[in-house]
């Protein structure tokens, strides 16, 4: 696709061992408008009428899936993540910071939570992945943040059991 060709030449860093570096602008400022036009493309791909669930393991997907996610309906969005969900208060931080199982709406003290970037492996932090549970949640999608080093927990997911934060769809 050109326009994202033209976006990674005029946005992305080029980094030692000559890797180029896109996340910041697919991730930390999220242009829907580039990332629906990108989703469109993988549609030409993909039938998106069969896809029920989408799955991404932190940093440079999380953008792109949601908008994935809302274009092609999807009832489920799973964040695969260094952290097991969103917590009340920073649990680098502070040691009786309770893991949030369920998010009915998300406003601005959910927002707040957010804060930026908060290990060494994930570049958006749990800023990115709350605007993404936003992106989906409109259009009736849930969403779930879950830790990417225990993957069989997607099969918890699915079987309906508590795993992670889980957004709720708003009712459309």
């Amino acid at each position: 696709m050109q326009e994202l060709k033209e976006r990674i030449v005029k946005e992305g860093k080029v980094l030692p061992g000559n890797i180029i570096k896109v996340d910041g602008f697919l991730n930390h400022r999220i242009d829907t408008g580039l990332l629906t036009r990108i989703a469109e493309e993988f549609g030409k791909y993909f039938n998106m009428d069969e896809v029920t669930m989408i799955l991404t393991a932190e940093a440079s997907g999380i953008a792109l899936s949601a908008i994935v996610a809302r274009l092609c309906g999807a009832g489920l969005l799973v964040l695969f993540s260094d952290i097991d969900g969103l917590y009340d208060a920073d649990p680098t931080r502070d040691p009786a910071a309770k893991l949030i199982p369920v998010v009915p709406s998300i406003d601005a003290h959910i927002l707040a939570l957010g804060g930026g970037s908060g290990s060494g492996l994930g570049t958006g932090g749990m800023a990115t992945k709350l605007k993404a549970a936003q992106i989906v949640t409109e259009v009736g999608c849930q969403m779930v943040i879950a830790n990417g080093s225990k993957p069989p927990l997607l099969y918890d997911m699915v079987g309906g059991k508590p795993v992670g934060t889980r957004f709720l769809a708003k009712e459309k």
